[in-house]
C-alpha cells in the first residue's frame, strides 16, 4: 500500500504577543516549493530473518528477529531526486535503544538509534536524511544489528518541484503599521 500526499508551504510571521506590537509580513518565495509524502507498508517489502505480524487493529509490522535481519522497500519514489528524508514508524518497548543501519541504493546512509517507547504499541518516529535518485528506482533497506524494533511503516519526504533561481531577494514584506494602543 503506497499513499502519496502533496504539501504546499505558506509562511507568515508575527512578533510579540502584545496586540499593540503585532506585526505581519508575508514571505513570497520564487517559484513553487512542493514536497510529496509517500508511505510504504511492510507487507509490500522484502524481509530477511524477520516476520510480518498483524496487531488487533489490522495494522501490520515487521519484527526483526536478530542481528542482520532487515526490511527492504523497493521501487521507492525519489521524486525529482536530491534531498529526501526516510522516516520509520516503529515500536520498541522497553528493551533499550537499538541501532538500525540504513542504506539507499546499496550505499550506507547512516545509523538510526531507535529509542524506547512506553510499550511495544507506543509508536514513535525516527528519520534520517538521504539523497534519492529521480523516479521509482530507489531501494531503501533498514538492517538491525541488535534485533527488534518493530517497523510499522516507512515514509519518504521528497521534493517534487524545484525553485527556479532568481536575482531578486526572495522576501518581500508588507509595510508595518503599529496598532493603536488603548490609553
Amino acid at each position: 500500500i503506497v499513499t502519496t500526499a502533496y504539501l504546499d508551504y505558506r509562511i507568515s510571521l508575527t512578533t510579540r504577543s502584545d496586540p499593540a506590537y503585532l506585526k505581519f509580513a508575508e514571505i513570497e518565495l520564487p517559484g513553487e516549493i512542493q514536497a510529496a509524502v509517500t508511505k510504504y507498508e511492510p507487507e509490500d517489502a522484502i524481509i530477511s530473518a524477520s516476520v510480518i505480524k498483524t496487531v488487533s487493529s489490522g495494522d501490520m509490522f515487521v519484527e526483526f528477529n536478530g542481528p542482520g535481519s532487515y526490511v527492504e522497500f523497493t521501487n521507492v519514489d525519489g521524486g525529482l531526486g536530491g534531498n529526501c528524508a526516510l522516516s520509520i514508524n516503529y515500536g520498541n518497548g522497553k528493551s533499550g535503544p537499538k541501532p538500525v543501519d540504513v542504506t539507499l541504493n546499496g550505499q550506507a546512509v547512516g545509523t538510526m538509534t531507535i529509542d524506547n517507547g512506553k510499550s511495544w504499541v507506543d509508536l514513535l518516529n525516527e528519520a534520517i536524511e538521504a539523497t534519492c535518485v529521480p523516479g521509482l528506482n530507489n531501494v531503501v533497506r533498514f538492517t538491525s544489528s541488535a534485533g527488534s524494533p518493530n517497523i510499522y511503516s516507512m515514509t519518504v519526504y521528497k521534493s517534487i518541484s524545484s525553485v527556479p533561481p532568481t536575482t531578486e531577494p526572495p522576501v518581500s514584506a508588507a509595510p508595518v503599521t503599529p496598532l493603536p494602543t488603548n490609553q
